[in-house]
């Protein structure tokens, strides 16, 4: 999980840091909910991206692609990572 440190793309001066936070997502008006799932967050304003591999893994189980549940992330953020 070790990535060179990357700056905070939302508030442009953290880094982001690995870190384990729950990822959860709405799918079928039920709420599915990882806890401790690999991520990395920014250590001033707490943005937080989580690994493509988890994602995809989590839309495996419940039979979707990524983009066809309600996805999680604000809209106004890209799609390359995956982000919460």
């Amino acid at each position: 999980m070790n990535k060179p440190e990357e700056i905070c793309p939302r508030c442009f001066i953290g880094v982001l840091r690995f870190d384990l936070q729950a990822y959860a997502l709405v799918w079928q008006q039920q709420i599915i909910a990882i806890p401790d799932a690999p991520c990395y967050t920014c250590d001033i304003c707490s943005y937080r991206e989580y690994e493509d591999d988890l994602v995809n893994w989590v839309h495996e189980l419940i039979g979707t692609a990524p983009n066809d549940a309600d996805d999680p992330r604000p809209r106004n953020q890209p799609k390359s990572h995956h982000k919460a």
